[in-house]
């Protein structure tokens, strides 16, 4: 079970709430809402939202914390991965929705190819950074993993 600390962040972070399992299980008795994995230029960060009882009212709280992942793409769940791709696609093609669903499909067909790859360290070490520079965009993730894989085996 993952255990992670709970922080509200602004620009800075400003306190930690306390502990808490993925399981809806907190220690000091509030619900786990809503919990997501994000990914902002490269950086992965796990969203929670929490209801907390302060002063005999309940509030809801948002709340992101840096996690590593062990795999910067496919630890993101399918349907995440698929609304961050289609952003990304909306914002590139706008109202050309033939073409927002041709990169959409592309992406997703690519973020399923780069799931069924066999993982390694070098794997990893390398979708790392191309998850780093490409995300969500799991065509160009795909294309600059198996580039630098072919290199790396070229190398050897």
């Amino acid at each position: 079970m993952k255990i992670f600390k709970i922080a509200i962040l602004s620009s800075i972070l400003i306190s930690t709430i306390g502990t808490a399992q993925a399981e809806n299980d907190f220690n000091f008795g509030t619900r786990l809402l809503k919990m997501s994995v994000l990914n902002v230029h490269g950086e992965t960060f796990r969203n929670v939202e929490v209801m907390l009882k302060i002063d005999g009212t309940y509030q809801i709280i948002s709340a992101e914390a840096p996690v590593q992942l062990d795999n910067p793409v496919c630890d993101i769940d399918r349907e995440t991965a698929r609304q961050d791709a289609l952003a990304d696609a909306r914002e590139d093609w706008g109202s050309d929705y033939s073409m927002v669903q041709y990169v959409l499909n592309k992406d997703m067909d690519a973020y399923d190819d780069i799931c069924a790859m066999e993982k390694s360290a070098v794997y990893l070490e390398v979708l790392n950074e191309a998850s780093s520079d490409w995300y969500p965009d799991f065509s160009m993730v795909k294309y600059s993993l198996e580039k630098d894989l072919e290199a790396y085996k070229d190398v050897q």
